[in-house]
């Protein structure tokens, strides 16, 4: 047998039921101090959407709910969440990944934190929002404290210069922690509705006093008298003082890719059809200005499902597993580059190799140091990784001699005494060393997974229009903006963007709703 099919053969004689766990987390209430320089139009409803269930939606809703209780808030406060799928969450609750923090004991700053995600952005990166995102990583780590959200120690990542990512204690997938943690709190709290099978159209626009105001959202899918019919679905206003644009990216929708990133929508990509970019839609007749669509990240390891090679929608191998400690071999069994580079680098160098595909191997020990445990299992159990095997069953497998795979595993241990190897390696995060050391198998290929671009926004998560100015009572906030990561995202950022960007899209929402309340109360 050839050794394509004997890796796979053992994959799926390895393919078990899958075991989830789940927990729910509980937060108190914190305030956030936010600028604003508009105020919502008299008339409109006090009322604040969200479109959009994922954690940037999710934290938006909190936040804002949590701003409008202050003494002076008009009657009817009411915050609305709006997703188009059939369930909370979005990509947020499905991710594997992590979460990064500024880590002071390992030399950490938020200076070389900056300086790291503008060195993966290659001079694209619009740095007022970096800026603005690192020097709320304290608040927001204690934040996730207030909800009871607890991080293990960091690891390193690729791109990073220290380790500075984090996840769950024990491993807990982090995305579906804080998930939880949000819906938990916001269901302490009345007058917050979340309506989901539903989509946002476009934006309902009113002009006052010669200036025009995002007065609320045009929907399909609500049961309700519609106030107009299009091509025969009934659609219906939302009204609100202000929306906040959190849907997401568009990696899952190829007609956008062959748009604004022409031949990867060819690749798979771990976003099903639901990721398609509907805040680029919604915000166009707006004249907002769109940054950096171009720039799509490419993972450099998805999961090679063996019972389904051609899946177009493939699972995310945790950047975890290279961060523990992982190599890469191709098909020839030689590492061909440095496995903590940024993704963009090293999803390159796998897709000039034979296959565009690589085997990844992980120690035991490194898994179990890391507190990993859980989540190989989990993969282990959906038939995505080979459980862990002496150094003589990776031989077999791969159709190779054992001395051969000790030669491979002596020759990165003798570079990681050297402490640099030809790929330029500085950090090497476990050993080889022992011959009874068993490994985790798993075979990977470059995956589209994030859009760094989208709408531009300001420090304050305010849309901008092509002038850069401000549009009144649009926010928004994750994937759907563009300009922090600019041609690469460092892995950990996307959770804390949402995070920290979240709260800063909700608080300037309502106040920007508050503002305006108190404009009218004064005028009256």
């Amino acid at each position: 047998a050839t050794m394509a099919m004997r890796v796979r053969s053992a994959h799926l004689q390895t393919k078990r039921t899958d075991a989830r766990r789940s927990s729910t987390k509980i937060a108190r209430r914190e305030n956030l101090h936010v600028h604003a320089s508009a105020s919502s139009p008299r008339g409109v409803p006090p009322r604040v959407v969200v479109v959009g269930t994922g954690l940037a939606g999710l934290v938006a809703a909190l936040e804002a709910r949590r701003q409008l209780e202050v003494p002076h808030a008009p009657e009817g406060m009411q915050v609305v969440v709006i997703d188009k799928r059939n369930k909370l969450g979005g990509n947020s609750g499905k991710s594997s990944n992590a979460i990064n923090g500024i880590n002071v004991e390992s030399g950490d700053s938020p200076e070389l934190f900056l300086k790291d995600i503008l060195k993966s952005g290659k001079g694209k990166c619009d740095e007022a929002l970096v800026r603005k995102l690192v020097d709320h990583v304290p608040d927001a780590v204690e934040f996730l404290k207030s909800c009871n959200v607890h991080l293990d120690k960091p690891m390193i990542t690729g791109g990073h210069s220290v380790p500075r990512t984090y996840r769950g204690v024990d491993g807990e997938p982090i995305g579906s922690l804080i998930v939880k943690a949000m819906l938990h709190e916001l269901q302490r709290f009345s007058q917050v509705r979340i309506i989901l099978e539903t989509s946002v159209k476009e934006l309902v626009w009113e002009e006052e006093d010669g200036s025009e105001y995002v007065v609320g959202v045009k929907c399909s899918g609500i049961n309700d008298v519609p106030r107009y019919v299009a091509g025969g679905v009934p659609l219906m206003d939302v009204r609100a003082g202000a929306v906040v644009l959190a849907s997401g990216g568009f990696a899952g929708s190829r007609k956008n890719l062959d748009t604004y990133a022409p031949g990867l929508g060819e690749l798979p990509s771990t976003n099903n059809a639901s990721s398609s970019g509907d805040a680029l839609s919604i915000v166009k007749e707006a004249g907002a200005s769109i940054v950096d669509v171009d720039q799509v990240q490419v993972h450099p390891t998805g999961f090679v499902d063996v019972s389904d090679l051609d899946a177009p929608v493939k699972y995310l191998a945790p950047e975890a597993f290279r961060g523990a400690g992982g190599i890469l071999l191709n098909m020839s069994l030689e590492r061909f580059a440095n496995e903590l580079t940024t993704r963009d680098e090293l999803s390159n160098a796998i897709l000039q190799q034979p296959g565009k595909r690589a085997y990844l191997l992980v120690p035991r020990h490194a898994i179990i140091a890391h507190h990993l445990g859980a989540v190989m299992d989990k993969y282990v159990d959906d038939g995505l990784v080979i459980p862990a095997m002496t150094h003589e069953k990776v031989a077999e497998l791969l159709g190779t001699s054992v001395e051969k795979m000790n030669e491979i595993f002596e020759d990165y241990q003798q570079v990681a005494a050297k402490g640099v190897d030809q790929f330029g390696k500085t950090t090497f995060p476990a050993t080889f060393d022992c011959a009874d050391e068993e490994i985790y198998f798993m075979e990977v290929t470059p995956v589209v997974h994030y859009t760094m671009g989208g709408v531009e926004v300001d420090a304050h998560a305010r849309v901008l229009d092509k002038a850069g100015k401000p549009i009144n009572g649009i926010f928004a906030v994750g994937e759907a903006t563009g300009g922090m990561h600019g041609c690469n995202r460092l892995a950990g950022n996307a959770l804390l963007e949402s995070l920290v960007f979240g709260r800063i899209a909700g608080a300037s929402a309502a106040q920007y709703i508050l503002e305006g309340s108190a404009r009218e109360i004064s005028q009256t």
